[in-house]
């Protein structure tokens, strides 16, 4: 059965870039309508996506100007995800990238933000190890990279974002279902687990909630397993300290280190 979502996303960052990003989309697949509501401090474009799902996007593209701060809570309020836009050709512009995911984390907690990584230069090498330890670093969701070259990978990189935002929107919802039934004690020992786990035993970096709650709630027998060999660790863990002096660290691993460790 087809669902239809309406959601809002923020955009924000590398102000040419974003113009880039949208004119492409509107000149190739006409996926934003014609017109954006203009008003202060923010330009709303309306973009859709449908496959199994429908999913209509008001997209909030952010003014950084100073006199518009006052405007931010109003304007990032019942945000589902957040598009960040860097022109890597520019290194100017690092600096104000970390500056509004720290905007972004002060106001909305746990949201996912897609980088949109844009090269102006071709004669610049794109150094993938910069933007994979920026990603890393403040738990991007994922990053895209928008070619000066094909046009056509604005829309591409928008339908990406779209199906992962509606894949989140599944999870979650499946989620709330299983936490809404819980009972008082299976809701503490859940708080246990998120808690227990919260941080990467590699490099101490914090674990998306996402990725625990997809551990937490299994959907197959080997994940039902999974989780229960990690319970009965966490339980058993509490006299780990006293038997080997803190020397051991157990915990699941981070989306990075994952993946350093078993690629």
């Amino acid at each position: 059965m087809t669902s239809s979502f309406k959601l809002k996303v923020v955009a924000v960052g590398h102000r040419s870039v974003k113009n880039i990003f949208f004119h492409n989309c509107n000149q190739i697949s006409k996926t934003f309508s014609e017109s954006s509501l203009m008003t202060l401090g923010v330009s709303i474009k309306v973009g859709r996506y449908s496959n199994e799902d429908d999913l209509t996007m008001s997209i909030w593209d952010i003014n950084r100007r100073q006199r518009f701060r006052a405007f931010y809570n109003t304007f990032f309020r019942g945000a589902a995800a957040y598009l960040l836009f860097y022109e890597i050709s520019n290194k100017q512009t690092y600096s104000k990238i970390e500056g509004w995911i720290n905007i972004i984390r002060t106001h909305t907690v746990n949201m996912p933000i897609f980088l949109i990584v844009y090269k102006s230069d071709l004669k610049i090498k794109i150094n993938f190890e910069d933007i994979i330890s920026l990603v890393d670093e403040h738990q991007i969701e994922g990053f895209f990279l928008l070619s000066v070259r094909k046009r056509i990978r604005s829309s591409k990189i928008f339908n990406d974002i779209s199906q992962k935002i509606l894949e989140n929107i599944g999870t979650e919802s499946l989620f709330k279902k299983y936490r809404d039934s819980q009972s008082i004690m299976e809701r503490k020992i859940y708080q246990k687990f998120i808690h227990y786990f919260s941080r990467c035993p590699m490099c101490g970096k914090t674990n998306h909630i996402s990725s625990l709650n997809r551990i937490y709630y299994p959907t197959n027998t080997n994940q039902i397993k999974f989780k229960e060999s990690l319970l009965n660790l966490m339980k058993q863990s509490e006299n780990y300290d006293k038997l080997y002096m803190n020397r051991i660290k157990v915990g699941i691993p981070c989306c990075s280190c994952h993946q350093k460790v078993f690629s």
